[in-house]
């Protein structure tokens, strides 16, 4: 994850492309084609939160009255923060019981 403040370099170098073409004249003092820039990108805190219900593997799609099953549940932050002080809150279907 991104910080909501990082720093970057960003270096461009021009580079003599065309040596030993007659009708070019090249540049003789290299010294000063290097530069660079320092900033710092300020990131707008992005929290996107996906949860993700499946039923677990090894039961069967079909699920009688009276049958136990289980779910594997995933959350995925696909936000640039670390997510905190989140409360996931799951309600059963209509007929589902917790054990």
């Amino acid at each position: 994850m991104g910080n909501p403040t990082d720093e970057f370099v960003n270096t461009g170098t021009i580079a003599r492309v065309n040596a030993g073409m007659p009708d070019i004249t090249l540049e003789t003092t290299t010294g000063n084609n290097t530069s660079s820039v320092t900033g710092v990108v300020v990131l707008t805190p992005v929290y996107d939160l996906a949860v993700i219900n499946v039923l677990s593997a090894g039961y069967p799609r079909t699920i009688y009255s009276g049958d136990v099953m289980s779910f594997d549940v995933t959350i995925h932050n696909f936000g640039n923060q670390t997510a905190t002080g989140y409360t996931i809150t799951y309600t059963y279907p209509a007929g589902l019981n917790f054990i």
